[in-house]
């Protein structure tokens, strides 16, 4: 992250023609995995990430000196412009509910599909989840997978990796805990 330490110091223009590389290709690196996670394509992403990253040359808050700071704000920039792409182009905003993608289910939606910053968000939200469903135990983890993602039951799920019922519901409700800590440790209340 040095290279972005010295977009965020400003003058870029009087940078080297390698230092200018260097920031475009950790930008680039930073950026382009949101952008699309978000659009879901890979040409628009890199649109994208060329979008943000003139955006961020150009108008740099002054008084970001923390990289961390820094970082938020490109991925905000980014953010936005995935979302002001998915406005310009909602053929592609998606058919299906994506906040119904954590469950392992695609619903068509009925009628009308969610804003772009709905979609963004149920997006980014289901990729936590499943960020959070990854780092459980293996113990919690199976379970969660075989009644979340398969939709077993807990007589079928006891009978799968033999155990008691009551023991698949302790730890199905101690995997939902760790879960729900995690999530809420990367999204806040």
């Amino acid at each position: 992250m040095d290279s972005l330490h010295l977009l965020a110091k400003g003058n870029y223009d009087t940078l080297s023609r390698a230092q200018q590389l260097a920031i475009f290709q950790e930008f680039y690196r930073f950026v382009f995995p949101q952008a699309r996670r978000i659009v879901r394509d890979y040409a628009a992403a890199e649109d994208i990430v060329q979008e943000a990253f003139l955006k961020s040359v150009r108008k740099m808050p002054p008084h970001l000196r923390n990289m961390l700071q820094v970082q938020a704000w490109i991925r905000t920039v980014a953010k936005n412009q995935a979302i002001t792409y998915l406005r310009k182009h909602p053929d592609i905003s998606g058919a299906y509910d994506t906040c119904s993608s954590a469950a392992g289910a695609h619903v068509p939606l009925p009628m009308q599909s969610p804003s772009p910053e709905k979609e963004v968000e149920c997006r980014l939200m289901t990729e936590t989840v499943a960020r959070c469903v990854h780092s459980l135990k293996p113990e919690y983890k199976s379970i969660v997978l075989l009644r979340w993602r398969y939709g077993l039951s807990y007589k079928e799920i006891a009978t799968r990796l033999n155990m008691t019922e009551q023991n698949v519901k302790t730890r199905l409700f101690r995997a939902r805990e760790a879960v729900r800590q995690k999530f809420m440790l990367e999204w806040g209340s």
